[in-house]
């Protein structure tokens, strides 16, 4: 393991300033827990603690429109769990934390005079996925109305193409099928849930949705769904509800509403489908 990070001043503009400081831990003699100061104007406010790592993510010049500073705490472990902070200094000291998995190793994009960054949209143990077999999209992120918000104009994508489209298709329908044959003959294929998941399907499906195209992924689960081998109706049974389920853990994370994702193409899909 490495040595502990040291600590100290982190960033500094004017009266404000960022520190990295030794917390107290639940683990005796623990010389890596860290925590986050904020000092402004003589006081002292405690942002967070208990992290293996803090570290200054981007800074910039005061300017009206965007944060001055952005810091991280890590807190480790295989989910990457860590808690971001955009520091405004000017006019008013203000401070917006956002917090998740899959944050860790966090990066801003080339320095250029608006705010970028790509923030993980994360779906966990979908359909008795195990941890490491998460679906993420990285949303590209700018700074609006004084929080982290969607980048539409580089999230949303056209249509795919009919070859890409049918590839997709082929590698959600080998997916499902040999779930639905290592369920058979359940009356119903959805629920109950998959062993280890369906990783691939939950991936194709969230890509298409965050990017706009919410329409193309409920075509798709139906289009790909297992059929039934003695069944008169042609279906395993399942597709829709597998579908809402989709739909329900997407609108229901937290960095849909955070970062206005109800603003993309074919929201209405989505909102339909976790009714």
């Amino acid at each position: 393991m490495s040595a502990p990070q040291p600590v100290g001043l982190l960033w500094q503009a004017e009266k404000t300033s960022l520190v990295r400081s030794q917390c107290k831990s639940d683990i005796p003699d623990d010389q890596y827990c860290r925590a986050i100061y904020l000092q402004h104007g003589g006081s002292s406010e405690r942002l967070g603690g208990g992290y293996i790592r803090v570290r200054l993510v981007w800074s910039a010049p005061s300017r009206v429109g965007r944060p001055d500073a952005l810091v991280i705490g890590e807190s480790g472990g295989s989910g990457g769990y860590a808690e971001l902070f955009a520091i405004t200094a000017s006019p008013t000291v203000e401070v917006k934390r956002l917090t998740g998995e899959r944050l860790q190793g966090l990066r801003v994009k080339a320095r250029t005079e608006q705010l970028k960054i790509d923030l993980p949209f994360d779906v966990e143990f979908f359909n008795g996925a195990p941890h490491a077999g998460a679906a993420i999209v990285q949303i590209p992120t700018i700074w609006k109305n004084g929080d982290f918000a969607a980048d539409l104009s580089a999230l949303v994508k056209p249509p795919m193409p009919q070859r890409e489209a049918l590839f997709v298709e082929l590698a959600v329908r080998q997916e499902l099928k040999g779930w639905a044959q290592a369920k058979y003959p359940s009356p119903t294929l959805f629920p109950p849930q998959a062993d280890e998941g369906t990783p691939v399907t939950m991936q194709a499906l969230l890509d298409l949705v965050l990017t706009g195209r919410a329409d193309e992924a409920h075509a798709l689960i139906h289009k790909a769904w297992p059929e039934a081998w003695d069944r008169s109706d042609g279906e395993l049974g399942g597709a829709e509800a597998f579908w809402k389920a989709v739909c329900k853990a997407v609108s229901s994370h937290p960095m849909w509403k955070r970062l206005g994702l109800s603003r993309l193409p074919h929201a209405n899909v989505i909102r339909a489908g976790s009714a």
